[in-house]
């Protein structure tokens, strides 16, 4: 009996573990939540006169056909002052928006330095990759999962 009582038990924390494992249909919400998964969520830049500002595709909506905004509000702050202290004021709480496309300049050639400008356009779709998480750190890649940049609410 107590042999039975056991198998039920070791079957049921077996179908518990395998329920809470992630895969391609599980929903964002569900893969961020899982301790099991390290999702590596690529960045957009939103650059200000003030600061810069790495945030995660996951997180931004598009306004118009050209412009990426922050979904939630974002802290504003100054820019710092001094170099190792943060001196920087708050500026309170507001969207950070930033252009799809742009130009930057980039240097080209091994030996001499040409500089060329080039036009950017930041995509809309990505496929991320979901990689299982164990003692050792990060490892292989489970799945891939898709993610569209989709209108602003």
């Amino acid at each position: 009996m107590l042999r039975s009582i056991v198998v039920l038990a070791a079957l049921a924390l077996a179908s518990f573990a395998h329920a809470a494992r992630v895969d391609v249909n599980s929903s964002w919400d569900e893969i961020r939540a899982s301790r099991d998964v390290d999702v590596r969520v690529p960045d957009i830049e939103f650059k200000s006169e003030e600061r810069s500002n790495s945030i995660p595709v996951t997180d931004v909506c598009l306004v118009d056909e050209n412009t990426f905004r922050t979904k939630d509000k974002r802290n504003i702050r100054s820019r710092s002052t001094s170099g190792r202290t943060d001196n920087s004021v708050s500026l309170g709480k507001d969207y950070l928006y930033t252009e799809r496309t742009f130009t930057k300049r980039r240097c080209v050639g091994s030996r001499s330095c040409n500089w060329v400008t080039e036009t950017v356009e930041t995509p809309l779709e990505y496929n991320i990759p979901v990689k299982e998480k164990s003692s050792r750190g990060v490892g292989k890649t489970l799945f891939r999962k898709p993610y569209t940049i989709t209108a602003c609410e």
